[in-house]
C-alpha cells in the first residue's frame, strides 16, 4: 500500500466521512466545486523563524551551521515552487530576523517583484506571527478598494519534496473550493498540519505544533457552521513529508535521489535536478552513502 492510500485510510478511521478527502496525485480532481469565474488572489503564507537553532531536532546528523543552510534551502524551495501559483507570498517572521531573510532572499525577491515581501510579525511563536499576518494582510485588502479580499494559504516551509508542479495542484486545489470550504493537509502521520486554506473573510485560530491536525479540524469546523461553508482534508504525498527527525532526512536523501537502474551513475534525471540546489553537505551524504555520486561537483 503506498503512502498516499495509507493516509486515506487512516483519515477515514478518523471519522471524517462527512467531508472531502483527496489523496495523492488525483488532489485537483478531488469533488470539489469548479473554480469561480472572477479568481479571487490567493495568498501564501509561509511562517519562518530564522535560522538561529533551526531544524535542532536533526542535530545528530547536521551541524547547526549545515542545518541552517537546510532550512534556507527549504524555505527559498517553496518559494520558488509558489511563484506564478499564488499572487503573492509572504514570509513571516519574528521582530528583528526580517532584514536577514529580505536580504538572504536577494535573487528571488528581484525576480518576483512586488509578489515577495517579508514581515516582521508581533508576538512570539509560529502562531501568534501567522495571527498577526494574516490579520494585518486581511485589513489591508479590506481598506483597499483596488483588489479583492484574498483566501491565505499557509505552508510549512520544511517540505523538501514540494515542487513547482506540486504547488500548481495545490492552489488548483484551493481555488476548485469557490469560497466556502478551508482546506487541510496533514503530515503523513496525521498528527501535525502542513498547509491549510482559509477561506476569505474567516477567523480561525491557528494550532501549528503537535497534534494540531486535530485541533485545526475543531477550528475549521466551527467556522464553517459559522459561515454556512464546510472544509476538505487534502492529503499529498510531496505536502505530507515534513523534516524532523533524522529518519526523515536519510528518507529525503533517498527521495530526491533515487537509483535508476539504466544509468551507471546512480541518480536519475529527476533526482540530479533535484539535487542541485541542497546544501553542500546534504551533497556530501548522497556521495558517501553512494546514491548519486558526483551529482553536486
Amino acid at each position: 500500500m503506498d503512502i498516499a492510500s495509507h493516509g486515506l485510510n487512516r483519515i477515514r478511521l478518523l471519522g471524517l466521512r462527512g467531508h472531502t478527502v483527496g489523496a495523492g496525485y488525483d488532489a485537483p480532481k478531488c469533488d470539489l466545486p469548479s473554480e469561480s469565474k472572477a479568481k479571487r488572489p490567493l495568498v501564501a503564507v509561509l511562517p519562518f523563524k530564522g535560522t538561529e537553532g533551526a531544524k535542532s531536532r536533526l542535530s545528530s546528523v547536521l551541524s547547526p551551521a549545515e542545518r541552517s543552510d537546510l532550512a534556507l534551502w527549504m524555505l527559498k524551495k517553496a518559494v520558488m515552487a509558489l511563484e506564478g501559483n499564488v499572487e503573492e507570498t509572504v514570509i513571516v517572521t519574528g521582530e528583528g530576523q526580517g532584514a536577514a531573510i529580505y536580504g538572504v532572499m536577494g535573487d528571488l525577491r528581484l525576480r518576483a517583484g512586488g509578489s515577495l515581501r517579508v514581515m516582521e510579525a508581533e508576538g512570539s511563536g509560529l502562531n501568534a506571527h501567522l495571527e498577526y499576518a494574516v490579520s494585518k494582510l486581511g485589513r489591508h485588502f479590506e481598506e483597499s478598494a483596488e483588489s479583492s479580499i484574498p483566501g491565505f494559504l499557509i505552508i510549512l516551509p520544511d517540505l523538501p519534496l514540494f515542487d513547482r508542479e506540486c504547488a500548481e495542484r495545490l492552489a488548483s486545489a484551493v481555488r476548485r473550493n469557490a469560497d466556502g470550504r478551508a482546506l487541510i493537509c496533514p503530515d503523513r502521520r496525521l498528527r501535525g498540519t502542513n498547509a491549510l486554506y482559509i477561506p476569505p473573510g474567516w477567523r480561525v485560530r491557528f494550532r501549528f505544533g503537535e497534534g494540531s491536525f486535530q485541533e485545526h479540524l475543531r477550528e475549521v469546523g466551527i467556522c464553517a457552521a459559522s459561515h454556512n461553508g464546510g472544509y476538505v482534508v487534502l492529503f499529498m504525498p510531496e505536502v505530507s513529508f515534513d523534516l524532523d527527525e533524522p529518519g526523515d532526512y536519510f528518507r529525503m536523501l533517498g527521495a530526491l535521489a533515487p537509483f535508476d537502474d539504466a544509468s551507471e551513475e546512480g541518480a536519475s534525471v529527476g533526482g540530479l535536478a533535484a539535487l542541485r540546489g541542497l546544501p553542500r553537505r546534504v551533497c556530501n551524504d548522497f556521495n558517501s552513502n553512494g546514491v548519486g555520486r558526483n551529482t553536486c561537483l
